[in-house]
């Protein structure tokens, strides 16, 4: 997974199989949804990481939990295209 739009070409992982959870504004990120976020209406990003995501979103988070908050509720409802 590459998180382009945001950090530059940062590897967040494998494979999609090994991938971490991507959240946003506490919804669970749809495939392309993370790259449509305009990061100037970026409010904060938490990486979770273990126990702790696991925790908050079950095995869905094994891989680690990337949270992120926007200024905007908007782009959490971006549709895919």
């Amino acid at each position: 997974v590459l998180f382009t739009a945001i950090t530059g070409n940062i590897r967040l992982g494998g494979s999609v199989a090994s991938s971490p959870l991507f959240v946003v504004n506490g919804i669970i990120a749809k495939p392309g949804q993370v790259s449509k976020i305009n990061v100037n209406n970026i409010q904060s990003i938490d990486v979770i990481k273990g126990e702790s995501a696991t925790k908050l979103y079950g095995s869905k988070a094994a891989h680690g939990l990337i949270r992120i908050l926007t200024l905007k509720r908007q782009d959490a409802d971006a549709d895919d295209d």
